[in-house]
This record gives C-alpha cells, structure tokens and sequence, in this order.
C-alpha cells in the first residue's frame, strides 16, 4: 500500500523533496483542497461520428455543502500562511492554493487533511 505522501503527491520531484528536503530549495505547488466540487452534466453529442460527451451544465452545491467549502477554504487558507509565513494565492475554478514550499513546509502541507493532491505548478506557454 503506498504512503500517504505518495497518495497526495504524485510527483516524483515534489515527493523526493517532501520525503527528504530540509534545505532552503523553495518550489511553487498547486494545492488541491478535499472539497465537494459542482457535478458537471455531460450530454452525448448526437452529431458526432463518434461517442463525444460535452458538458452541458453545471450543478451548483447546495446552500450547506457551499457553507463547508467555504469553510474548509478559510481554514486552508490561515493553515498555508501559517506554514509558508505568505498569503496564498487562491484558484477559485480550480479549488486550489499556489504556495512556495520548502521540503519541510511541503510534508505539513501534504500531512492536511484539507489537502487532496499537490502538483508542480508548470508555467503554460
């Protein structure tokens, strides 16, 4: 069975220096908060040659499960400020935090039971 840290960080990198880095190597990670998300309603698409879904809406969470999400995304928030002494940066469609970690801040960012998953955060170009 794998740790974990294996679970919520996939990256070999990310883990290597969540299982080992002590140092003052810094990276920036994507944090994926553990948090109901909309249900998107796909349609298969009747024109297409071949089976294609495509999103036709998107259902809202109700008033309660919106309340805890909220919740949960204030207490991310102060947990990662605490951990990382700056205020991160919030990605409302995604769920998810951007931080700058150290090693060390990454395994008590990972150890959460706020967190989902945790990426590189990739420049797109």
């Amino acid at each position: 069975m794998s740790s974990p840290l294996a679970q919520k960080i996939r990256d070999q990198r990310l883990r290597k220096l969540a299982e080992g880095g002590s140092g003052d190597e810094t990276i920036d990670v994507i944090v994926e908060l553990d948090v109901s998300l909309p249900k998107v309603v796909m349609e298969k698409d009747a024109h297409a040659d071949h089976r294609v879904a495509r999103p036709v809406a998107v259902q809202p969470l109700g008033a309660e499960a919106q309340r805890e999400v909220d919740r949960k995304v204030q207490e991310a928030s102060a947990l990662f400020a605490e951990i990382t002494g700056s205020t991160p940066r919030w990605l409302r469609p995604a769920c998810a935090f951007v931080i700058q970690v150290t090693g060390e801040q990454l395994r008590r960012v990972a150890a959460s039971p706020l967190t989902r998953t945790i990426q590189p955060n990739r420049r797109l170009r």
